[in-house]
């Protein structure tokens, strides 16, 4: 009888556990990469096995002000994502010279985003220019999925900390920790309750 209820015990918390689960986002910092083992110094198709190349001017360079110790620069960055289209993508981005970065996200159903920083615009729109703020996060999301992410501006424009999701993974992901004090708070409730029979 209590081998019984020990087994549904641990059927549950296994069936628990399966549904609570975290999904796991594609986060890429560049911190794997050395710039001088990269042709020009330029990432490609680097990333291409999570998902994501760069088509061009993605110059990686190392530790500055800027960003943590590597991150992608260059004055017209374009990235792709191959096969499935993530729903969620996210980034840290500025400038090296304190300019506005534009930044543009394509995706299927005509999704088209653009997205501008802060910081200093010279030209016909020099009214326009705001105070720079360094490493602003940005945040990209379409239920159709984004295909491309490019940067521009008057001058270069810097990414760090890439980070996106699939369809059907969850962005607010729940702390393991949690789930593991949840599963034995329910081991203790359930102890209790056999003594007590």
């Amino acid at each position: 009888m209590r081998f019984k209820n020990y087994r549904s015990l641990l059927t549950c918390l296994s069936v628990l556990l399966f549904f609570c689960t975290p999904a796991q986002a594609v986060i890429i910092d560049f911190e794997d990469l050395d710039p001088s083992s990269l042709p020009n110094e330029m990432v490609t198709n680097e990333y291409e096995s999570q998902g994501v190349v760069f088509a061009w001017n993605a110059y990686l360079v190392p530790a500055s002000t800027q960003s943590a110790p590597n991150y992608v620069i260059g004055p017209g960055i374009v990235f792709n994502f191959i096969n499935t289209l993530p729903t969620y993508v996210s980034f840290y981005t500025g400038s090296s010279t304190g300019h506005k970065v534009f930044i543009s996200a394509l995706g299927p159903n005509n999704y088209f985003e653009n997205i501008v920083t802060e910081g200093e615009i010279h030209g016909m729109n020099h009214e326009e220019s705001t105070p720079y703020v360094p490493n602003q996060f940005v945040v990209f999301q379409s239920e159709s999925g984004i295909a491309s992410i490019e940067l521009s501006g008057q001058s270069d424009g810097y990414i760090d900390d890439l980070t996106f999701y699939y369809p059907g993974e969850e962005i607010d992901v729940p702390e393991p920790s949690g789930i593991l004090l949840l599963m034995l708070g329910m081991l203790g409730f359930f102890g209790r309750w056999l003594r007590a029979r």
